[in-house]
């Protein structure tokens, strides 16, 4: 959706990962990215980076995190 400008109502990740680099300006659908507490190292790491800059560029991105779980919830 942000890279290609596929329509679509939003964006759903589970403990999923996205490179900023790869989003192309324009109108972005909103992004909700799930993450678990002791989820696996880079998302737990990257997912509030992403969300941050999914906001710099003007995308309506909110993160969440399912506290106490592992990468399976």
């Amino acid at each position: 959706a942000y890279a290609e400008h596929v329509p679509c109502a939003g964006v759903l990740a589970l403990s999923g990962s996205l490179d900023l680099a790869d989003v192309r300006p324009g109108p972005l659908p909103p992004l909700l990215m799930l993450s678990a507490e002791h989820d696996v190292g880079y998302i737990a790491e990257g997912t509030p980076g992403i969300v941050a800059g999914m906001r710099a560029k003007g995308c309506a991105a909110r993160h969440i995190q399912v506290p106490g779980r592992d990468h399976w919830y």
